[in-house]
């Protein structure tokens, strides 16, 4: 049986703003093979696309950290960095 909290976590989905994002062409994993979405928002004039990711929150975070080169704990926290960048 399925808690409170598992379902939730269900519903509600995280999302992450990545520019210039290179897909399976930079290598790492895709994000579409651990359950997450995502839609590409424009082009980058450094040859990238910005795209959102979205999925659940502990997806997003474990997806961040192995292929995007952050270290963050949360996905506030992630973002800031992806920004930074």
């Amino acid at each position: 049986m399925k808690t409170f909290k598992d379902i939730r976590n269900q519903i509600v989905e995280g999302k992450l703003k990545v520019s210039d994002y290179a897909g399976a062409v930079g290598g790492g994993d895709s994000p579409k093979k651990l359950g997450l979405k995502v839609k590409k928002t424009g082009r980058s004039p450094l040859g990238g696309d910005n795209v959102e990711i979205s999925g659940p929150d502990k997806k997003l975070i474990k997806f961040a950290q192995d292929n995007l080169g952050v270290e963050g704990k949360n996905l506030k926290a992630i973002q800031k960095e992806l920004d930074a960048m």
